[in-house]
């Protein structure tokens, strides 16, 4: 299929020239952020001190996120981003959610790819055929039986199709995950954190993949706790994603 081809394209261009002469995955597996694990407090973290710690590595980490705005004939405002960071995110799971937003309402049909980026094989391919809701949404990989391979970088991103045919109006957006070793010191952070403390010890180790999944769990759980919106947008604020905490804010002041 031709689009299918065009959104895999889209997220190895994008990661090819992002990456440069950076860092390669394998040099980040080498380098588990995890070493630098965080106690967790006794207290539940407040969300002034929810502080994403990007991973330490060799060589600078590439900015390769990519946001999506309104184009094409549409009247509506739309923005669509991928909820990661502007560099590798990682994750201890082999199986990890992968989280994107969208920030009104579409019909419009919205692909979702992810791609290996050392064999260019595009392992999972979704096509929404009914558009979305607004807001934030998620993707399992288990639902799908795909399990990453450690150290290997995979390109992953969506697209709001706009029509049936390969059109410039298309919405992208698009970013990178990487899964990454849990050491014995983050394995202690953990153990030693209550359920809400778990994102906080994420967050503070580089792994952002694992963080943003365990807080929106929480909030799954506890829809009507606003403490724990604004602290997803807190962590949202640390990355950039400046879209994503307006829409959970704006959520809070709802309620």
């Amino acid at each position: 299929m031709r689009k299918t081809y065009t959104l895999a394209g889209m997220l190895i261009a994008t990661l090819i020239l992002a990456l440069g002469t950076a860092a390669t995955a394998d040099e980040a597996a080498n380098s588990p952020a995890a070493d630098r694990a965080t106690t967790a407090s006794d207290e539940t973290p407040k969300t002034e001190k929810f502080r994403y710690v990007p991973p330490m590595r060799g060589a600078p980490l590439p900015k390769n996120r990519v946001g999506g705005g309104t184009r094409g004939p549409h009247a509506d405002p739309l923005l669509i981003d991928v909820i990661t960071p502007d560099h590798r995110g990682l994750t201890t799971s082999d199986q990890p959610a992968l989280f994107w937003f969208i920030s009104a309402a579409t019909d419009r049909k919205i692909k979702i790819g992810l791609t290996r980026m050392d064999t260019y094989e595009t392992v999972i391919d979704v096509v929404l055929t009914d558009g979305a809701a607004a807001g934030i949404h998620r993707l399992d990989l288990a639902d799908y039986g795909v399990k990453l391979d450690r150290g290997v970088e995979y390109a992953w991103g969506m697209a709001v199709v706009d029509g049936d045919h390969e059109d410039s109006g298309d919405l992208v957006a698009k970013g990178s995950i990487v899964l990454d070793e849990e050491s014995e010191s983050l394995k202690s952070a953990l153990a030693n954190a209550s359920a809400n403390e778990t994102p906080f010890v994420y967050a503070q180790n580089g792994i952002w993949f694992d963080a943003i999944a365990n807080l929106c769990e929480l909030i799954d759980r506890h829809p009507d706790n606003p403490s724990l919106r604004m602290q997803r947008a807190a962590l949202c604020k640390e990355v950039k994603l400046d879209d994503v905490a307006k829409f959970d804010l704006a959520m809070v002041s709802s309620q």
